[in-house]
């Protein structure tokens, strides 16, 4: 769900609990150069046939104090866009920080 219409940050919400939401990004909008490789074992766990089957979110968090978002690139959300089902995956073997920072004047 989208925060707000047009906004670059959407909720990610359980189905089975709609108490349970955390706030997500596509990455790309900040990071243009983020290009996450999935393993064989998770494109076929997932049912991704073709690359463009896949919805990917970075979870987001906020520091109001430094006035900073931090994206977790190195822990995306994947979805597939036929199905609707997705997991986190751990992109173990790349160099994507856990907290990338976007400072909030730059929104």
């Amino acid at each position: 769900m989208d925060v707000e219409p047009g906004a670059a940050f959407q909720f990610l919400q359980s189905l089975e609990d709609p108490e349970v939401s955390m706030v997500v990004t596509v990455p790309w909008l900040f990071f243009p150069d983020y290009a996450p490789e999935l393993s064989d074992a998770e494109r076929t766990e997932l049912q991704l046939d073709r690359p463009e089957d896949a919805i990917i979110f970075c979870p987001v968090t906020l520091d109001s104090a430094a006035r900073t978002v931090y994206l977790n690139l190195l822990g995306p959300f994947v979805v597939n866009a036929r199905t609707r089902s997705g997991r986190q995956l751990v992109l173990a073997d790349s160099d994507y920080p856990v907290r990338a920072p976007v400072k909030l004047e730059d929104l």
